[in-house]
């Protein structure tokens, strides 16, 4: 891919959660840390439709098309989830003060 600008297609936001996981092809190695981002990324379908059309593999798995590329869900090892979002202590709603 080329011309790719990633500050183009993440969401205008400061806030994220991280935690430490798994690639998501066979190997399924313990190597990745997933970085969910606040806010959601809309995208039309045809560019649905282009990303599920690139390739990916390496000299031992041949390319192949990301998708479909779901695997059961995986154990959690109690594995954290560190975010840099402020939670109010008392579990939240906003208040106001006059």
């Amino acid at each position: 891919m080329s011309n790719l600008n990633l500050a183009e297609i993440l969401p205008d936001t400061e806030h994220y959660m991280t935690y430490e996981g798994s690639t998501t092809y066979p190997g399924c190695w313990e190597t990745v840390t997933w970085i969910v981002m606040n806010k959601p990324i809309y995208i039309s379908r045809p560019e649905m439709y282009a990303l599920k059309q690139l390739m990916q593999g390496d000299k031992i798995n041949p390319k192949s098309t990301l998708a479909p590329n779901s695997r059961p869900i995986q154990e959690g090892h109690n594995r954290s989830v560190r975010t840099n979002i402020y939670f109010p202590a008392g579990g939240g709603g906003s208040s106001s003060s006059s």
